[in-house]
């Protein structure tokens, strides 16, 4: 009993944060159910009145009034033939594009919220200089990139469990059918490369996530504020897509004529998944490895002196 008292309470945000995730998620399989089956109840209705049961007074048949109308709408409604056509991949492009778009927009935020809520009554109170006394400061650092680390699994753990959900949806339907919603470089490259393409998307959503991360490592030490600390973190995450998109997608393909290299820079869309083809998968995953990498040794570099971090507490209002 104690012993799980104690592990809610020192991970009580990131288990807030997953079940916040949970309904989020939640929320978009019920509002995608909603719009591209919620007819379902109102089409048998139709079925059974007005084609089975040929009662045209009924109020659903005055709109088919004629015997092609009715089959007509039967038809091309079909759920379950509409229900047959929705694959795995098709179910989950929808959610991110149609339900989930706002998701990358959202994890930067809720990174930061994780992160700095979760060490910032320790920095900001001074009791860190305690534990200090207790710990060995390597040890003591590496609390904090484990709280990154579990920070960034969070998106990273909520779009497994999104494809999860999609799988039993469509009860394992890996079909190959082509929709309007694709482009069909998209397409082709999603459904022949499906493995391939979700190991990168979850590398990737791992990588930014890191860097996000990262970003609230160095603010938490910069503001005794926390809410200051939060909305710079996630100023500074949105600003730096802005700068990155700006200074390369612009500034290298407007010179130089080289638009085919937008998609390498737009790194807030990183999260949506929207990658045509491989070299672009490829190039997204190594831009924001090193992203992550280079933040990551920056803020090792920040804490690698337990005297400075002391020094930084005194000095901060």
């Amino acid at each position: 009993g104690s012993v799980d008292v104690m592990y809610f309470k020192k991970n009580k945000y990131f288990i807030i944060a997953f079940v916040l995730m949970l309904l989020i998620i939640f929320v978009a399989f019920k509002n995608f159910h909603q719009e591209y089956f919620g007819y379902v109840r109102t089409y048998n209705l139709i079925k059974e009145n007005c084609y089975e049961g040929k009662d045209l007074d009924y109020f659903l048949c005055e709109r088919y009034d004629t015997p092609e109308k009715l089959e007509e709408y039967l038809t091309t409604n079909d759920p379950t033939e509409i229900y047959e056509s929705f694959d795995v991949r098709y179910v989950v492009s929808l959610l991110r594009f149609e339900f989930l778009f706002s998701l990358p927009l959202l994890f930067p935020l809720l990174i930061a919220i994780l992160v700095i809520v979760t060490i910032h009554k320790e920095y900001s109170s001074g009791m860190f200089k305690n534990m200090l006394m207790r710990m060995n400061y390597k040890k003591y650092v590496r609390c904090y990139q484990t709280i990154a680390f579990k920070a960034a699994l969070i998106p990273f753990i909520s779009w497994i469990i999104i494809f999860l959900i999609a799988l039993i949806y469509t009860d394992f339907n890996f079909g190959m059918q082509f929709h309007e919603f694709f482009s069909e470089t998209y397409y082709n490259f999603l459904y022949n490369h499906t493995l391939l393409y979700a190991v990168g998307f979850l590398f990737v959503i791992f990588c930014v996530n890191y860097f996000y991360a990262n970003i609230a490592l160095f603010f938490v030490r910069r503001n005794k504020n926390m809410f200051v600390a939060i909305i710079q973190t996630f100023i500074t995450a949105i600003l730096f897509a802005l700068v990155m998109y700006l200074l390369f997608a612009f500034g290298l393909s407007i010179p130089f004529g080289l638009t085919e290299l937008a998609p390498y820079f737009n790194f807030i869309s990183y999260c949506d998944g929207y990658y045509e083809t491989l070299p672009i998968l490829i190039g997204v995953m190594i831009i924001s490895f090193i992203i992550s990498l280079i933040s990551t040794l920056i803020i090792k570099k920040i804490y690698s002196k337990k005297e400075k971090l002391i020094l930084d507490y005194e000095t901060k209002v």
